[in-house]
């Protein structure tokens, strides 16, 4: 399914039709089969994380925020930010700041 875009109004009422009565689902119970029905699929990297963000604020419960760790050998310290360093995103590496939510899917690969 493909939507034309009307505005961000569009992004909405798509991850509305995909999941509906997000937030008074019951994701204590047993049952995954309301997420194994349902996926969103954009080519972006950039999409996907603003299709992420936005599904996750319509999760119940809190957030939990986690950071990657990295380190600088003493030779580069001076050459590399930490500002830097967190503001890369690769294709081929998980983000610097991830936020999930308790019973929020995710994908690891």
């Amino acid at each position: 399914m493909a939507i034309s875009w009307e505005g961000e109004n569009s992004i909405v009422d798509l991850i509305n039709y995909v999941f509906p009565d997000l937030k008074e689902y019951n994701f204590n119970s047993d049952d995954a089969t309301y997420m194994e029905t349902r996926a969103l699929i954009t080519p972006l990297n950039k999409d996907v994380n603003k299709l992420n963000t936005q599904c996750l604020d319509l999760f119940p419960g809190e957030e939990n925020t986690y950071y990657s760790f990295y380190s600088v050998s003493d030779d580069f310290e001076n050459l590399y930010l930490p500002e830097l360093l967190n503001s890369i995103n690769s294709r081929n590496l998980p983000p610097h700041k991830l936020t999930l939510k308790r019973g929020a899917p995710i994908m690891l690969l």
